[in-house]
């Protein structure tokens, strides 16, 4: 288990952990390759368009502040922390590339 017993407020029942267990140990895979994967982008994307959505209509305000958070890191991961991420891949690619050229020299 990869849980304490001191966070562990109401045992669990066996078949929820069997449950969970098979939802991490089989679906999970299913859900990162090709067939699933396809499925997650399609999530991702209606997720997206769900938290514009939500942000265009009640103009930026939102009744709770736990929505408005988990909507501003989702839209900020999404429009910052990913192309950046394969911008640094690329530099790296181009460091590893330049590095190697330099040594057959």
């Amino acid at each position: 288990m990869s849980y304490t017993q001191e966070d562990l407020y109401y045992p669990h029942p066996l078949i929820q952990d069997i449950l969970w267990g098979t939802l991490h140990k089989v679906v999970e895979p299913i859900l990162t390759h090709w067939p699933g994967s396809l499925l997650r982008k399609k999530a991702l994307a209606t997720v997206m368009e769900h938290v514009h959505y939500e942000d265009v209509n009640t103009r930026y305000i939102d009744i709770g502040p736990v929505n408005k958070v988990c909507g501003q890191i989702l839209v900020f991961s999404w429009v910052f922390i990913v192309p950046t991420l394969l911008r640094l891949i690329k530099w790296v690619f181009l460091l590893s590339f330049f590095v190697n050229s330099m040594k057959t020299l």
